[in-house]
């Protein structure tokens, strides 16, 4: 369960803060909503390690825009994002069968923390011009095809990992014809439906295997 609040205060760079509870059985409590437990909170993108190729700080430190709970159960883990940023508890931070410019294949076992709930979120724009993941194409495909992302750590990919305000897109500021939704993907996917009723499919999303 996960939980979105807009809080300038606590987060003045994107003023959103991203929370996710978890459910653990070995949490006490009489019933299942009593073992719900906080699984973390994200407040920024931590772009200061957005270069870095494991999205880490190079010092060994923690990151500083995302706190997650210690005491989480265990399986969480596998489905945190880049740099086990707040990612969850979906799987859709993790991809498989990526393939980077370098010519690196992430395949099997072998998968690529890529997203997080800020910088997926980061990407809420109309009309959409942008991937939800750091890839130089539009397209997304369903998880386990082939999948071309950036190399993590580059220039490119760092420009998913920013502190952006809600009034600043993902394609840049500047840019005319985008305007940004504030970090609610709900909004955008309602536009583009509405424009499929509308029958303007220049402004129609494919149908997008996300939760």
């Amino acid at each position: 369960m996960s939980i979105a609040l807009k809080d300038s205060i606590a987060s003045p760079e994107t003023g959103w803060v991203f929370n996710a509870f978890v459910y653990d059985k070995d949490a006490k409590g009489d019933t299942p909503w009593d073992r719900f437990i906080p699984l973390g909170a994200q407040w920024g993108n931590d772009p200061e390690f957005a270069n870095t190729p494991d999205g880490k700080d190079p010092d060994g430190g923690p990151l500083r825009e995302t706190w997650v709970n210690p005491a989480a159960p265990e399986f969480t883990r596998s489905t945190l994002g880049w740099g086990e940023r707040l990612a969850g508890p979906f799987d859709v931070a993790t991809r498989h069968n990526v393939i980077t410019p370098s010519g690196k294949r992430y395949e099997g076992a072998n998968h690529l923390r890529a997203s997080a709930c800020m910088s997926c979120h980061s990407s809420a724009e109309f009309p959409m011009t942008t991937n939800l993941y750091p890839s130089p194409n539009k397209t997304f495909p369903l998880d386990g095809e082939p999948f071309l992302l950036f190399e993590p750590g580059s220039e490119e990919w760092a420009g998913w990992f920013q502190n952006r305000p809600g009034n600043v897109p993902n394609t840049g500021e500047g840019r005319t014809g985008i305007t940004a939704l504030d970090y609610n993907m709900a909004l955008m996917f309602a536009y583009s439906a509405f424009n499929g009723a509308m029958g303007n499919d220049a402004f129609v999303l494919e149908e997008f295997d996300v939760h």
